[in-house]
């Protein structure tokens, strides 16, 4: 069974990531300047943004020719709230019709008899076609505490659009980041609190437990990976704990510690305030995640994504970015957009240029003469650790906790010879002890020419 609660303590020894922050940066651009708006959809087979104006009328936005239009279709009120889109097929929901908009069929989705539904369809949020559009869930989303969330699914294999029985109308506490998600045609994820994601299968009615949180962590943000079939999630940061990006995995049932700030991003100071990790997001084809540092008033967010292929995070922004980023979301495989709520512009994030530099990194030859360990491991009071240095080459020692929090650093200057030997007392940077416990020593050789990252164990016994 995989309804095996996890706790926080076993999830953040599980895994070693080789993710690290790289400082490339995208090209951000502004969508429809002479437009504010206040929400915002994509189609991205037509690539084209519906944008919603403070004024109450829905504009279409060009990505191609960045041309702005008011959109009119025959049957649907183009007032308010913004359309849905499918993932593969050319179809949109938009107030309560769903119209093919490649042949011009229009059908009207059977609203199910409930008060929330009473007056307009403004709240309803969010709507998702299953990653296939084989199904669609209409969420209603409460914006006010508790936050439930009332979800019904529909069919979409004939026109008829009728509600599915399922015997069961799921209701999710939420914080309004943890509403559902599909995980597959015939699965969706979603939260019953902020500390436990569950997955509900359609046609066995079975719900598993994904994810249970312990000692006053919470889930900030999640994304299912549909097509590698595992979930990605974010956690807030707590008494000292970073925020920190999870993977998981259902079969074997495990978690991956995928980012961590102090791990990653060492070099950035964007993480010297509290700040958490929101509005997780895949790309696409399945290959990046997209995410937003946040504080309440963002005075130190910032862009980043994950990437599958080269197992990294990268920045796409700079540090000190003031806006207050919301909805982030792909336009295709290379593009982010996010509405800005302090200025009320929606902006484009091309991350091609970063991209460009993660095929280059990757393309860079790895070193292969170069090795670590240490001895004695498990020890106490102290381990010395080996270091076999590529030729004239300089290496970094960083010594992390399980919680990816550095705790050591040591800068190897390569004087010509291949090996080298560091002791380590078991202190961190200000010379305390450290408790015992699991650490990393990571060695990173990395120049225009070469790169190369190994990793060992130390266990600290006391």
């Amino acid at each position: 069974m995989r309804n095996k609660p996890f706790t926080i303590a076993v999830l953040m020894t599980v895994f070693i990531s080789t993710s690290y922050a790289q400082q490339h940066y995208g090209n951000r651009f502004m969508i429809a300047p002479n437009y504010y708006f206040n929400q915002f959809s994509i189609d991205r087979i037509g690539q084209k943004i519906y944008a919603d104006l403070y004024g109450g009328r829905v504009h279409r936005v060009d990505l191609k020719t960045m041309q702005v239009d008011t959109p009119r279709f025959a049957g649907i009120d183009t007032v308010f709230a913004g359309p849905v889109f499918g993932n593969k097929r050319h179809i949109m929901l938009w107030g309560g019709k769903l119209l093919d908009m490649d042949t011009g069929s229009l059908y009207k989705l059977a609203i199910p008899d409930s008060p929330m539904f009473a007056g307009s369809l403004t709240y309803s949020f969010p709507i998702l076609f299953s990653p296939n559009d084989s199904n669609l869930m209409f969420s209603l989303f409460s914006p006010t505490p508790p936050y439930l969330v009332n979800g019904y699914i529909f069919s979409l294999k004939d026109s008829s659009l009728t509600q599915m029985d399922t015997s069961v109308n799921f209701t999710a506490e939420s914080n309004g980041l943890l509403v559902p998600q599909w995980s597959s045609d015939t699965s969706f994820v979603y939260g019953i609190s902020d500390s436990c994601l569950v997955e509900y299968f359609v046609r066995s009615r079975r719900i598993d437990t994904l994810v249970t949180l312990h000692d006053y962590h919470r889930i900030v943000s999640f994304a299912y990976n549909a097509k590698e079939d595992f979930l990605a999630y974010s956690v807030a940061q707590y008494h000292g704990y970073p925020p920190l990006i999870y993977f998981h995995f259902k079969e074997p049932a495990k978690d991956s510690l995928a980012f961590s700030p102090f791990r990653d991003d060492t070099t950035s100071v964007c993480w010297t305030t509290p700040i958490s990790i929101r509005y997780l997001s895949w790309s696409p084809d399945y290959r990046r995640l997209g995410f937003v540092t946040s504080l309440n008033t963002n005075s130190n967010a910032g862009i980043y994504f994950y990437s599958l292929d080269s197992s990294r995070t990268y920045r796409a922004t700079i540090c000190e970015d003031r806006d207050l980023k919301n909805g982030l979301t792909w336009a295709n495989e290379d593009t982010l957009v996010y509405w800005d709520s302090d200025d009320g512009h929606i902006y484009g994030m091309d991350i091609t240029p970063v991209i460009d530099a993660v095929q280059i990194k990757t393309n860079k030859p790895i070193a292969t003469d170069f090795s670590i360990s240490s001895y004695p491991n498990p020890f106490n009071p102290s381990t010395t650790i080996a270091i076999t240095l590529p030729w004239h080459m300089d290496g970094t020692l960083s010594i992390y906790d399980v919680q990816g929090q550095l705790v050591r650093q040591y800068h190897i200057k390569n004087v010509g010879r291949a090996n080298y030997r560091i002791t380590w007392p078991a202190v961190n940077s200000r010379g305390e002890k450290v408790s015992s416990g699991l650490y990393l020593a990571v060695l990173l050789i990395d120049d225009s020419h070469i790169q190369s990252r190994k990793v060992t164990k130390l266990i600290y016994l006391k």
